[in-house]
């Protein structure tokens, strides 16, 4: 008697481009937008002039006034790699409802208590020579409406920074307790006039091998964005001292 062993061999679907972080080298057939992309990612130290920062801590400025940030959250958006005189764009994009257009999505916010953001979706891999992108919004996403994207996004309708009274969208806000002589006096300002977005460009940054994320290891001052505040200042006085700080205090580790 002859015994025949037959099986039936079953295709395994998967992401098959060698640039995605989940590229499976054991797949047959190609996924249906299953690829993930290699992010730029920020990994962020929070300082208060040379010593660590929590949102918990007291701020003491150039002047000697103090101060307590209830929240800050900034716009950073724009993100391109450029190697070689190219230029590499992340590949997601979002809908905006007004104009009916695909614009790119490489945008996230930058909050006290984030140790790493990151946009996602670039295919590349190597050093770049600089990274570019801007603290704020360009005109296309500062204008659009955003209505299809995920409730978790910086420009949904639940998170977009945004003025209540003109319905401007903002490059980001600030509220925040002057405690200077034991009083307490609490300010928020939104920065919803122009200039929109403070250009940031950033060289000497680490290889990333084929599949992985490109680090870039930063440091947010927050002694920087209060130089020169004062206790007296009211929230129109003192976004003018804050936006000539804003483009200072990240910069890289």
């Amino acid at each position: 008697m002859i015994t025949i062993f037959s099986s039936c061999y079953q295709n395994v679907e998967g992401c098959l481009d060698t640039f995605a972080t989940n590229f499976d080298v054991g797949a047959d057939n190609e996924c249906n937008d299953c690829c993930v992309f290699p992010a730029v990612r920020l990994e962020i130290e929070a300082k208060n002039d040379t010593a660590s920062y929590t949102i918990s801590d007291t701020i003491i400025n150039n002047l000697g006034h103090e101060f307590k940030i209830l929240e800050a959250k900034f716009y950073l958006s724009g993100f391109t790699i450029h190697d070689g005189g190219k230029i590499y764009n992340n590949s997601r994009k979002i809908n905006d409802s007004i104009t009916n257009k695909l614009i790119l999505d490489n945008v996230m916010f930058l909050r006290v208590q984030d140790k790493s953001v990151s946009v996602p979706g670039f295919k590349y891999f190597g050093k770049p020579d600089t990274i570019k992108f801007v603290i704020g919004l360009n005109d296309s996403m500062r204008s659009g409406k955003f209505l299809q994207v995920e409730a978790s996004h910086p420009l949904s309708t639940r998170n977009v920074i945004q003025d209540t009274t003109s319905g401007r969208t903002a490059l980001g806000t600030i509220k925040w307790a002057n405690i200077t002589n034991g009083i307490t006096d609490t300010v928020s300002t939104l920065f919803v006039d122009a200039p929109f977005f403070y250009p940031q460009v950033i060289t000497n940054i680490p290889s990333n091998r084929l599949g992985t994320d490109v680090i870039i290891k930063m440091i947010a001052d927050y002694a920087i964005l209060f130089r020169d505040i004062k206790p007296e200042l009211n929230a129109k006085s003192a976004e003018a001292i804050f936006r000539k700080n804003i483009s200072e205090f990240l910069y890289v580790k």
